[in-house]
This record gives C-alpha cells, structure tokens and sequence, in this order.
C-alpha cells in the first residue's frame, strides 16, 4: 500500500481562529472519566459510522508517542501518533503521520473532556484539516471535508451521548 507522509501539527495549531480547524462540542450526562476511557478504550470512535476500524499499534499503558492505525469507510487509511496525552485534565492530541492517499498536507485532532457541575461532561473534538491542493482550492475541498466527513461525525458523536 502506498504512504504519503504529511507535516506535523502541533497545539498551537489548534487555536481558535487557525486556518484549517474545525470543532464542536458535545455536552453528555455521562461523566467526564467514562467518556474519556471509552474514546481511548479498546474501540475507539464505534459509534461513528464513517470509522470502518481503530487499531491501537502501541502497548497500554498509552500516553504521548502512541500510535494508531484508522481506516474509514472511504478507503482512506491513517497512521496516527499522539504528541499530547494527558489523563489530569483528560486531554489527548495526535497527529496523522501518513495516510494512503495523498489527500492532506496536514491532519490532527485533539478531544478535551471537562467535567460539568451536574455530573456530566463536555466533549470538545477539535479537528486541523489541511488538504493537499492548490491555495485557491483548499477553501472549497476543506468545506467539502467540513460539511461531508466531519458533521457526520459530529451527528454520530451527538446520537451516541445522551444530553
């Protein structure tokens, strides 16, 4: 299978008004620690319908440095690593390192679980997408990723977690 490498992104890239993010938050009655084992648990993300499959490639216990294989149901297939894992304050980033297509310049995303005075949670999943095209098209095919791949992410995400 061919591999195409793509630059890193980093938590500054993150940041509220970057080029090339996306994000949306779910709020959940279920607690902050359960959501946050369940999106690192052994199938992470089964509840999106656009994930075919999520292999963990490194050993527990998981931190910074470990690595994922994701497959989606468009044939794409990503090799991940995540540079910030941290159980404290239950946030984790990773960046796609290479994918089979040669589709983005850069890819990474960040989850951030806050507990909430009620018992329950806010999910915020934060997205860096950077196509590989020409300047005057990533405009178009980032809206395309935005509007196809992440809301339907987004609408699984908000099925799967009661409010």
């Amino acid at each position: 299978m061919p591999s195409f490498s793509l630059q890193p992104v980093t938590d500054a890239d993150f940041e509220v008004g970057r080029p090339f993010t996306h994000r949306f938050t779910v709020r959940t009655s279920r607690s902050a620690d359960e959501v946050f084992r369940e999106i690192h648990g052994s199938r992470p993300l089964h509840w999106c319908t656009g994930i075919r499959r999520i292999t963990w490639q490194s050993p527990k216990p998981f931190g910074v440095g470990t690595e994922r294989e994701v497959a989606v149901s468009s044939g794409l297939v990503v090799q991940e690593r995540y540079f910030l894992w941290d159980e404290a304050t239950r946030v984790t980033a990773f960046l796609v390192e290479s994918a089979n297509l040669p589709l983005f310049r850069r890819f990474g995303e960040r989850y951030t679980v806050t507990p909430t005075s009620d018992g329950g949670c806010e999910f915020l999943w934060e997205f860096v997408v950077e196509p590989k095209v020409p300047g005057p098209l990533q405009g178009l095919v980032l809206g395309l990723v935005k509007r196809l791949d992440l809301a339907r992410l987004e609408k699984d995400t908000r099925a799967y977690f009661p409010a």
